[in-house]
């Protein structure tokens, strides 16, 4: 046995049932502690020891004093290095999904409601999407979720080896242009590409593309991915999204930098918004509509759409939630005796015949009560006829006998 199928074989026995639940795209732990899994794009510490011989085949295979990294069976990325106490860490790393769907990202709270058709849209319109921030699992199921739903109308090729569901993979060439180069030439409508770095990013960007780019690029920052592009226009990034982590620790889309095109045009009553600085990020609640997420994004150069936790969730403020006005009761129906009996507003019990006949006077309950009276009644139209009914009123209409005629119970004979 070789030694990476070892390995395999130590880390399916130790940690098999963690690497293999979809949600999880990473497991970290170190010799002698506890693991811990990324799952969904939020770590979590389990409370587990790995149990196997684990440790000891990665030491023989000189994880000890080296970094070692190897590809295992099933898209799992493995490295492991010794630490400066003497132990030696191991993280696993799954394959980028193939099939994320933006509207699971919108469930889970990471993009806000509007914003994935704002995506979509800076890909249809040949802007592209650029992808980064620290949150390295989400960035990559976001432009795999975009790339798929882009694949439904357009043509899209990887230029790497992560291929999402219905995108072509990636043709022959020496280095990420070449094949960009040659996915142009097979008749590519958009480009895809996972953790790219800076400089792979600046080398496409500045040839120019003749068609748009999804890519996530290795930065926390949009300043940071700026100083990397050595020189080249911001611009040419088209829509940059920056996933980051809330104060819980959980994965959020946290700004958006450059100009989308409006979905929707705001309602009239909308009052635009105010243009906000490049680098300040503009606090806004997930639920955000699309329309206004549209005239503040294309109004300022960044805008984020931070989703907080629920318990410290700003409230949703909402164009249409102006305050409903009803008409008042009039003020003749006030009681003003503390020791007024049921019905007072009705009158005294002794009121004569004629006095009930006259015309009540406005502003009193019997008003109140003939105007009710005298609103439009609705009666719904009825359903259409079964196609069935005819043939039923031939038979008499429908029976309690068993089909096929009687019972063996009815007293007949076989």
């Amino acid at each position: 046995m070789s030694a990476v199928d070892a390995i395999a074989s130590a880390v399916a026995a130790a940690l098999g049932a963690l690497i293999g639940d979809k949600d999880t795209s990473q497991v970290d732990v170190v010799e002698g502690g506890l693991p811990e899994v990324v799952r969904r794009g939020r770590r979590e510490r389990l409370s587990a020891l790995v149990e196997g011989p684990l440790f000891e085949v990665l030491r023989e295979a000189g994880a000890s004093s080296s970094l070692v990294q190897l590809a295992l069976p099933g898209g799992v990325g493995l490295v492991a290095g010794p630490l400066a106490d003497g132990r030696v860490a191991l993280s696993l790393r799954r394959a980028a999904p193939t099939d994320a769907s933006l509207a699971h990202l919108v469930e889970e709270g990471v993009v806000p409601a509007g914003v994935d058709a704002e995506l979509v849209a800076a890909v249809f319109l040949g802007q592209g999407l650029t992808v980064l921030g620290p949150a390295k699992a989400i960035r990559s199921r976001l432009a795999v979720a975009v790339a798929v739903a882009a694949s439904t109308r357009l043509r899209v090729v990887a230029l790497g080896a992560d291929v999402p569901v219905r995108v072509l993979p990636a043709p022959l060439g020496d280095d990420v242009v070449a094949r960009a180069r040659a996915a142009i030439a097979l008749g590519a409508d958009v480009l895809f590409a996972l953790d790219l770095t800076p400089a792979q990013l600046a080398s496409l960007l500045t040839w120019p593309l003749p068609v748009p780019l999804i890519a996530t690029v290795s930065s926390s920052s949009m300043e940071g991915l700026v100083a990397g592009l050595g020189g080249a226009p911001r611009v040419l990034l088209g829509l940059a999204a920056v996933c980051a982590f809330d104060p819980e620790g959980r994965p959020r889309l946290v700004e958006l930098h450059g100009e989308t095109a409006p979905t929707s045009s705001p309602p009239p009553s909308a009052a635009p918004a105010a243009p906000a600085p490049s680098s300040t990020a503009m606090p806004a609640v997930p639920a955000l509509p699309s329309s206004s997420m549209s005239s503040s994004m294309s109004s300022s150069m960044s805008v984020a759409p931070s989703a907080l936790p629920p318990a410290r969730r700003a409230p949703s403020t909402f164009i249409d939630d102006a305050p409903i006005q009803l008409e008042a009761p009039p003020a003749e129906w006030a009681s003003e005796d503390i020791d007024d009996d049921p019905g007072w507003e009705l009158g005294p019990v002794g009121a004569s015949t004629s006095a009930t006949s006259s015309p009540p006077q406005p502003g009193t309950f019997d008003a109140a009560l003939q105007a009710a009276a005298k609103r439009p009644t609705f009666s719904p139209k009825a359903p259409p006829v079964h196609p069935q009914t005819a043939a039923l009123r031939g038979t008499g209409g429908l029976t309690f006998e068993p089909p096929g005629g009687r019972g063996d119970d009815d007293g007949g004979g076989p």
